[in-house]
């Protein structure tokens, strides 16, 4: 069964552009990560301390392996 998951995380004013940063890192080898058919990253227009991911993995198996990659 085919999993969507949107997750949003609130970053402190001051450490925001660290946690930008980070996240960054993380879509291009989740991209290349097998059953990911969707993972991308958003910043609010009104809130820049908000971050979006969106989501959408072919397994909840396929999701639980991502989250104990190294890059993760």
């Amino acid at each position: 069964m085919k999993l969507k998951i949107i997750a949003q995380i609130l970053a402190k004013t001051e450490k925001r552009e660290l946690v930008k940063s980070e996240f960054l890192k993380l879509i291009a080898p989740t991209h290349l990560e097998e059953g990911c058919i969707e993972y991308n990253m958003y910043q609010d227009n009104e809130n820049p301390n908000l971050f979006i991911f969106i989501e959408n993995w072919e397994s909840e198996e396929l999701l639980q392996k991502h989250m104990k990659t190294e890059h993760f």
